[in-house]
């Protein structure tokens, strides 16, 4: 909008865009009872009122226009609009350069408020208007203070209604030091604190203090104002004007005067900086007339610290007068006109202790010299330091101060005359000493910090507090207190300025396990100094017991010390310093070898006949006797069930100073094996047996090792003797050693020569039936020529088989009744009845032995025998009737029903014998009766293949089976 003045036109939006607004303050924070003054101004725009809100616009040097400026202002909390008069209050000012509002929240609020303040300002031009809205201004209002926390200080003052010459009024801000934590220091300004306002905890801030003296007009007159009192001249104020606490002490005048003493303390708190004005309660303060009678109680004891003593800590204490100077032990007091010698003779010192019981208990006195001590400070005639013998506390929690009296009464000379004062006291407080803190002086050190191998020789110290002071920086140095040798041990224990009588009258070392359990000396550790001096030695030694699992030692040695301080006994708990992982790891691989080196396993022989068990035991000169245990087989071989054999090896080794007995437990595994392919298997269980144990009359220690095993014995032709099998005996073991994991390992395979049973291979024919001994009938015996040679005469034959029935007999009674065995019972029972029959007594009858040469005869005619009156009976054509044949390694014998190995044939096949429908290693054929019409019957069934006509036999053969 332009307006038209005469003939130049006004743009009142320019004149709007022109007007611009400030804020004092300019972070709108604002303190209970601060304003905001919001200003509107612009410098091109003079705003000079004339009346109202009118004022003249200059346009150029021509035109004085008259305008109006108004100023509506929005003032909101939040949302809602605020009531001006109620929630503030609003004016207005005016000058050439700019209009000013002026807000004054009225407001209390308790927490940080935000109010938003929008003004509005509209210009009326020459009838023509004009308005512009100012952006939101935001005012923090800070919580106000209510009067009531300013009326919380208060000034209070150590003094009677009466105050004598030479006692001091002290004057404390009582409010402000209660509100102080413990140790806060208020020797300089500013003092922070927290103090609770509107409920909250609030920081408050003392910037200064001041205090000033005041004497009370007289009473009676009428609305006279209090006397300020000058510093020097009406009182004195050793500790200053400017602290929280003031002492102030009033000079006499000529009449009695009633004074107090006034602080102005300068505080802030949320913003608000205020000025407060305390004042003591007044006190009489005597006149000069009274100073002479004031001497005897005028005495006083100032400490140098008005805390509670730490133990050991020394008091120094300054006696002073109120009226005497005491900087010399003698002077005049000058009372007016009067100047009167006096003389300080000596002081009379008594400390005794407050009871903590009871309130009408009587104090403890204590004794010069021996409870406390008194010396002198050097600094002044009177002044005095005091030590005091501290107790002890268990625990800090417990360490509360204990509170003393300490009474002075002076001897002294006043105008000649000999006079004693007032008894001076003073309440002194003084911690204890926490016995806690000198436990911990007592320590047990070791020579070695890292991890120490079991048999390793480890030194270990007790260190005490005296040892301590001599501050030795290798507690095992050869030098360091070798007066510390002999109990009991005293010496003074320094506590703080004192030295406390200490005596260690005795010690006790001891070690325990991991679980607190106690150890044996000699058993699980050793030691060369022995256990009740301050440095020994331990070496700590293998267990004896262990589960066998891998597994590192923990032992704790342990120092129980006796000890005495000040002539208490302090309740010394065991001092622990624990050795983890102990372990034999770094000398494993040295272990098992020497065990290994002393392991041998013992046998009844290395060639086994058969029938003769194998009798083994392992044996050490390291063993030690265990509990009696068996044999079982395991999984893989036969081992001892449960049962551990124990030995100890003496162990030596550079690194160990002397020789280590170390217990070790063995885990026996026999094992057998046998070749197959150049490779070791082990033997199945048909392979073996073990018998029944039978009394062990061994006199090896580890007799529970004895194995005795039955080696099922091969059966072999004679042929076949050059091709015998070795069994392998294998000692497999489990070495377990304290805190290393079980080492497997064996021993090198033993071999074993089982002898087999050497079989002749050969067939019996009988003339008439097997079993039918009362007809005169011939025997004949065919042995092949390509299994045995030289044995064609009966008594050298008859021996040999005589051997092999032995042998059989023997296994047999060793096997009776055991089922696992039942293929090779058996063969062996088969084997046993076919010897039964050749070895048979035949009375008058002849036995033929010939031998087949190239394993067959062709034709049995050409073979003679005793002519019993027969048809062609003077030879073995057609003569057969029953037969034996043992046939090892899988032979047969075919029979021809005509000479020359024609005709029909009938097989004698051993290895088609079957037992549940498995072959059982069958090797004999026995038919009773070939001359029958019926099917054969032979033994074991399944034998014989093919069928001959009765007893038509002509031919005969030896050969491998397919």
């Amino acid at each position: 909008m332009e307006v038209i003045l005469g003939q130049t036109p006004i743009d009142l939006n320019e004149l709007k865009q022109n007007l611009f607004s400030t804020q004092i303050p300019a972070d709108g924070v604002l303190s209970p009872g601060q304003s905001l003054v919001y200003r509107i101004c612009k410098p091109a725009f003079p705003v000079s009122p004339r009346s109202g809100y009118q004022g003249q616009y200059y346009y150029g040097q021509n035109y004085d226009f008259p305008y109006e400026l108004e100023i509506l202002l929005s003032v909101k909390r939040g949302t809602s609009e605020l009531v001006m008069g109620k929630d503030y209050n609003l004016e207005e000012s005016r000058t050439d350069k700019y209009a000013e509002v002026t807000v004054t929240p009225l407001l209390k609020v308790e927490q940080k408020t935000d109010l938003t303040i929008q003004p509005v300002v509209q210009v009326i031009l020459n009838g023509y208007s004009v308005s512009r809205t100012f952006s939101p201004e935001t005012v923090t209002l800070l919580p106000t203070v209510p009067e009531t926390y300013f009326n919380s200080f208060l000034a209070e003052s150590t003094s009677t209604e009466i105050l004598r010459s030479g006692e001091y009024l002290q004057a404390s801000l009582s409010t402000i030091l209660q509100s102080l934590p413990e140790g806060t220091s208020v020797d300089s300004f500013p003092i922070k604190t927290t103090m609770p306002v509107n409920g909250k905890p609030t920081l408050v801030t003392i910037h200064s203090v001041r205090w000033e003296a005041f004497r009370k007009p007289p009473a009676g007159a009428a609305a006279a104002a209090p006397v300020k009192l000058l510093e020097g001249q009406d009182f004195k104020a050793p500790d200053g004007l400017g602290k929280i606490t003031s002492r102030f002490l009033f000079l006499p005048k000529e009449e009695d005067y009633e004074a107090y003493a006034k602080a102005s303390v300068l505080t802030e708190c949320n913003g608000i900086t205020q000025t407060l004005s305390l004042t003591t309660p007044s006190t009489i303060i005597q006149s000069a007339q009274s100073a002479v009678s004031d001497i005897v109680g005028g005495f006083d004891l100032v400490p140098d610290s008005f805390h509670a003593l730490q133990p050991g800590q020394a008091l120094e204490l300054k006696l002073v007068h109120s009226v005497l100077d005491l900087a010399e032990p003698i002077g005049n007091l000058v009372l007016g006109a009067l100047n009167i010698p006096w003389k300080v003779t000596g002081i009379d010192w008594k400390l005794s202790k407050k009871s903590t019981t009871l309130a009408a208990a009587e104090d403890t006195p204590l004794k010069l010299g021996k409870d406390y001590f008194l010396s002198d400070t050097g600094s002044s005639p009177f002044g005095q330091k005091l030590f005091i013998q501290p107790s002890l506390a268990d625990t800090e929690d417990k360490a509360v101060p204990e509170t003393f009296e300490l009474k002075g009464t002076v001897s002294y000379l006043f105008n000649g005359v000999p006079a004693v004062s007032n008894p001076v006291t003073l309440l002194i407080k003084q911690l204890p000493i926490v016995k806690e803190k000198i436990l911990s002086l007592f320590q047990v050190k070791s020579s070695k910090s890292g991890s120490v191998r079991i048999g390793e020789k480890v030194l270990v110290k007790l260190l005490t507090p005296l040892e301590s002071l001599a501050d030795v920086a290798n507690p095992f140095a050869a030098a360091s207190l070798p007066d510390l040798q002999w109990f009991p041990i005293k010496g003074g224990l320094p506590i703080g300025g004192i030295s406390l009588p200490f005596e260690i009258r005795d010690i006790a070392w001891s070690v325990v396990d991991g679980d607190g359990n106690p150890l044996a000396e000699g058993v699980d550790f050793q030691t060369t100094e022995g256990l009740n001096s301050l440095q020994t030695s331990f070496s700590f030694l293998p267990p004896k017991k262990w589960d066998g699992a891998a597994s590192s030692l923990t032992r704790k040695v342990q120092a129980s010390v006796t000890a005495f301080l000040n002539g208490l006994k302090l309740p010394l708990p065991p001092l622990e310093l624990p050795f983890s992982n102990l372990s034999l790891l770094p000398f494993q691989d040295k272990i098992v070898s020497g065990i290994l080196q002393h392991l041998q396993v013992t046998r009844n022989a290395d060639v086994l006949e058969p029938g003769t068990p194998l009798a083994a035991e392992l044996t050490s000169s390291l063993a030690q006797a265990g509990a009696p245990a068996g044999l079982a087989r395991s999984a893989e071989g036969i081992a001892l069930p449960e049962k551990l054999l124990h030995g100890k090896l003496p162990f030596i080794d550079d690194l160990l100073p002397f020789e280590l007995p170390i217990p070790f437990q063995i885990k026996l595994e026999w094992k057998l094996y046998k070749q197959v392919n150049g490779a070791f298997e082990l033997l199945e269980e048909s392979e073996f047996h073990l018998p029944a144990p039978g009394g062990n009359t061994s006199e090896n220690v580890w007799k529970d090792s004895r194995l005795d095993v039955l080696l099922m014995p091969q059966v072999k032709g004679f042929h076949q003797l050059a091709e015998i099998e070795l069994r392998y005996l294998e000692a497999n073991l489990e070495i377990q050693i304290p805190t290393l994991p079980p080492i497997k390992t064996s021993l090198p395979k033993l071999p074993i020569t089982q002898i087999p049973i050497a079989v002749p291979e050969l067939l019996l024919a009988t003339e008439h039936r097997l079993d039918d001994l009362d007809q005169a009938g011939d025997r004949l015996i065919v042995l092949p020529q390509s299994s045995i040679t030289g044995l064609t005469r009966w008594d050298l034959l008859k021996p040999v088989l005589e051997k092999v029935n032995g042998q059989i007999e023997a296994i047999y009674g060793l096997l009776d009744g055991v089922t696992g065995k039942l293929n090779f019972v058996l063969m062996l029972l088969g084997l046993k009845k076919a010897l039964g029959h050749v070895l048979q007594p035949i009375g008058g009858n002849k036995l033929w032995v010939v031998e087949a040469l190239g394993d067959e005869i062709t034709d049995l005619g050409d073979l003679p025998k005793t002519d019993h009156g027969g048809i062609d009976d003077d030879e073995w054509d057609d003569e057969i009737s029953g037969f034996v044949a043992i046939l090892p390694n899988n032979r047969k014998i075919t029979f021809y029903e005509t000479a020359g190995f024609k005709g029909d044939t009938m097989e004698i096949r051993p290895d088609l014998a079957r037992e549940g429908g498995t072959p059982f290693g069958n090797i004999v054929c026995i038919l009773n009766n070939l001359n029958v019409d019926t099917d054969l019957d032979p033994y074991p069934a399944g034998t014989l293949s093919g069928r001959v006509k009765n007893d038509d036999v002509d031919a005969i053969r030896f050969s491998n089976a397919d």
